[in-house]
């Protein structure tokens, strides 16, 4: 929202995105922190670990991704021709490569891989092409913006708690067999309802700039 009516004030717009990206990077510390101590105290496999480990790049590729500032700017072209890109070749590395259930941890290695270069290519066409300026931020940049989205943040986090405990507490109450009939209707059933998100995405920082005019 504070991207899409500042979007012509390059400095602020700068100080927005270098405040967001080091709050994301604080909450992937507390994450991964989280992440080692669930592990220590739990009973998974050697595999398992590995794969958990594996998977955790996802997060930061999310992190590294800035899809919110080319959603205030209205420039989603360029994060969409990454994602579809990255994304088809990962389908196809799917299927060339994975052969076997044995292959888990190189399923997990793609998915990861990819969302992390996804992150990566994102990040640096927001540096080159919008020339946003890494730096370190002001503290009270930080505290202002931790406090503009915090809201929105237990919005989100409530949400992601919901959807994906589903197949985690089936896991702890039923095999790994049932979650894995479970977990792709689900997903089937998500991306069914997620067909309103681009519309979404596109009115919404359109709406921001205008209430603020």
């Amino acid at each position: 929202r504070l991207i899409s009516i500042h979007r012509d004030n390059t400095n602020y717009v700068q100080k927005i995105f270098n405040a967001v990206l080091f709050i994301k990077f604080g909450l992937l510390v507390l994450a991964y922190l989280f992440l080692f101590v669930f592990i220590r105290t739990s009973s998974f496999s050697e595999e398992e670990v590995l794969l958990l480990y594996l998977s955790f790049l996802m997060v930061a590729g999310s992190v590294l991704t800035p899809i919110w500032f080319f959603q205030g700017i209205e420039k989603m072209k360029w994060v969409t021709i990454v994602n579809v890109v990255i994304k088809a070749l990962l389908v196809i590395s799917v299927f060339v490569f994975v052969k076997s259930k044995s292959d888990v941890l190189l399923t997990g290695g793609l998915l990861a891989g990819s969302q992390l270069v996804i992150g990566i290519l994102s990040l640096f066409l927001a540096i080159r092409i919008f020339r946003i300026k890494i730096a370190l931020p002001s503290y009270s940049e930080v505290i202002y913006q931790f406090k503009e989205g915090w809201l929105v943040f237990l919005s989100t986090l409530f949400t992601s708690i919901y959807v994906t405990s589903n197949g985690f507490l089936l896991g702890e109450w039923t095999s790994d067999t049932e979650v894995g009939y479970f977990t792709p209707a689900e997903k089937i059933i998500r991306a069914a309802t997620s067909f309103f998100n681009p519309v979404m995405f596109a009115l919404y920082p359109f709406i921001s700039k205008k209430f603020s005019e």
